[in-house]
């Protein structure tokens, strides 16, 4: 390998990380991975693992240097990135297509794997970049967050293996795929509508129960019970969706109020809240010191309460979605076609 392998690398994770800048820069993380699958195409596992985990190192450097304590989550991320690189090389040495075909199961299934050492704080999850495509993240309310980063590799995979296995469907079923994903998005986003429950949301101080407390225990407002995550437990979606299945019909957070919060860090808080809404298409009430109050609608629209006392309506909400009944079954159907995948892939080696 060359130098400039390790640069391009380093390059693919960068971008990727800069999609989460502003709304303008998100559309960076559907192409920043087509390069790194070129670099890992024809490299032994070995050579693959130091190219993904060299993306992973700065795209999780970058990423995460202003949360805090947030070095064993890096860590563990940046090997899950160089793992990909490992498992997805040796499967490409041996049977490209199925290579190709497996690499979305095989990223979802390792950030869900991610999930379990870090409690559900996982940070680096690719589909995090997408919380303003309002019509692509509907899926999360079936999915999760899961679905979103599933599609977003699937379409760069396909793209990349179309071009060198000569097999031109996998890039037709790519862009129909990323069709349908919108497609359903903008049939399902709708306005939702102001019910005899709704309320004014106004500022308030948590007093909530424990994450997994049950239905009773739950504060209540207006006669509505509602979730209270603090600070950084709105990033983990285990949790949200555990209040609402305990009856929660809205959330309320604090945001984060740890002194190294800072307001880009802030703004990755948001952008979790935004997910929890869809996922279990609850409002999400965020008030931060760095950001103000905020009130997400169950679709992911953001509206700021202002100061000069405009109000904003919250409808308490009953209907669980798919997410929030069953969880993470999308996530663990990929890690078990991935682990399926890798399994066929030791049975016969490309000739």
């Amino acid at each position: 390998m060359k130098a400039y392998h390790f640069l391009g690398a380093a390059a693919c994770g960068l971008l990727t990380a800069a999609a989460f800048l502003s709304l303008e820069a998100m559309f960076i993380a559907w192409i920043s991975l087509i390069p790194l699958f070129f670099l890992l195409y024809g490299k032994k596992p070995g050579q693959a693992f130091l190219l993904s985990g060299t993306a992973g190192l700065f795209y999780h450097g970058f990423l995460l240097f202003q949360i805090p304590d947030s070095l064993p989550s890096a860590v563990l991320s940046i090997l899950a990135w160089a793992f990909f690189g490992l498992v997805f090389s040796f499967m490409q040495n041996r049977k490209p297509f199925l290579a190709y075909l497996s690499v979305p199961f095989l990223w979802v299934g390792l950030e869900f794997v991610l999930t379990v050492p870090l409690h559900g704080y996982a940070w680096g999850g690719l589909g995090l970049s997408q919380t303003r495509n309002l019509l692509f993240i509907q899926m999360a309310g079936i999915t999760g967050a899961y679905g979103v980063s599933f599609i977003m590799i699937l379409f760069q995979a396909f793209f990349v293996g179309a071009l060198k296995t000569g097999i031109r469907v996998l890039f037709i079923a790519g862009m129909v795929i990323l069709v349908l994903a919108h497609l359903g998005g903008f049939l399902g986003l709708k306005s939702p509508v102001r019910n005899e429950a709704s309320f004014t949301a106004a500022s308030f101080q948590k007093e909530g129960p424990s994450p997994v407390a049950a239905a009773p225990d739950l504060p209540r407002f207006e006669g509505s019970a509602f979730g209270s995550p603090v600070g950084m437990e709105i990033a983990n979606p285990d949790i949200a969706r555990r209040y609402v299945r305990h009856g929660a019909s809205f959330l309320a957070t604090t945001g984060a109020s740890h002194a190294g919060i800072v307001r880009t860090a802030a703004s990755k808080l948001l952008a979790q809240a935004v997910l929890r809404a869809v996922e279990n298409r609850r409002y999400v009430i965020q008030m931060s010191a760095s950001s103000g109050v905020k009130i997400i609608d169950p679709y992911g629209r953001i509206k700021e309460i202002s100061e000069n006392g405009a109000e904003t309506s919250v409808s308490p909400e009953t209907h669980l979605t798919f997410f929030s009944r069953h969880g993470d079954v999308f996530a663990l159907l990929c890690l078990t076609i991935s682990a399926g995948s890798l399994i066929l892939s030791f049975f016969k080696k490309r000739p």
